[in-house]
């Protein structure tokens, strides 16, 4: 008996076949433990999904509509986000609904205040305060040159402070500070010899962006597309 070969075909397949007929199964994009670790949080952007699991079990406790999750920091608040519907706030004992805050604007990356009283999120160059119980809006502020990429409070919640990119040219990092009982722009800090290679990298990606904060003090670290990483120093 005498063999032969076939020739197979490797045709290449178009991507968007694949993704239409949903070849790929829903991803992760992110994870958080909740304050007291007995909870971890699940988003999957992709199936619109945010799931509750008991660390004790490693069972699922609840399943919640919505792209991603963030807790509060005394635990009691879990905030969900990334829709078009607004922002949505549970509190963490039965998980039933607390607030709804209301935007036609997709806000995005919110962070609680740290008595968890107020929440901040930001869209393009719009930063909205929030009141976590009533859902109402505090205070909106607006950066004069950039988009906002990132956020954080002082521990005092006296001070925001606000990471700003340049999405279309890809330079011009910056930070701002933020009187939150006045809405002032108290302090702006630009870099404009930090320009990035829109061929190279992660295009349009904001630089990382972290903060420890003191009694009225506090450090800003953010890495920049060169590779170099710039620390300023605060006080208020």
């Amino acid at each position: 008996m005498r063999g032969r070969s076939i020739p197979i075909k490797n045709e290449p397949q178009e991507y968007t076949d694949w993704f239409d007929r949903q070849e790929y199964p829903d991803e992760l994009l992110e994870v958080s433990f909740s304050p007291s670790g007995k909870t971890l949080a699940s988003s999957c952007p992709t199936a619109n999904t945010v799931r509750l699991w008991s660390t004790e079990t490693w069972k699922l406790k609840q399943t919640i509509v919505g792209c991603m999750a963030s807790f509060s920091p005394n635990g009691a608040y879990l905030a969900v986000y990334g829709n078009v519907n607004g922002m949505r706030i549970y509190e963490t004992v039965n998980w039933q609904l607390e607030s709804t805050i209301h935007n036609k604007e997709v806000f995005h990356s919110p962070i609680f205040s740290s008595d968890s009283k107020m929440i901040a999120t930001h869209s393009g160059r719009k930063i909205m305060l929030c009141n976590v119980k009533s859902g109402e809006v505090i205070r909106t502020l607006k950066d004069p040159i950039r988009e906002v990429s990132a956020l954080s409070f002082s521990l005092d919640g006296k001070v925001l402070l606000s990471g700003t990119w340049e999405s279309i040219a890809f330079k011009g990092f910056g930070l701002r500070a933020w009187n939150i009982k006045t809405g002032e722009c108290m302090s702006m800090l630009e870099n404009e010899d930090e320009a990035r290679d829109p061929y190279k990298g992660c295009r349009g990606d904001p630089p990382a962006f972290e903060t420890m904060f003191g009694d009225r003090v506090g450090k800003v670290v953010i890495a920049m597309p060169s590779g170099s990483i710039r620390i300023w120093d605060l006080n208020w």
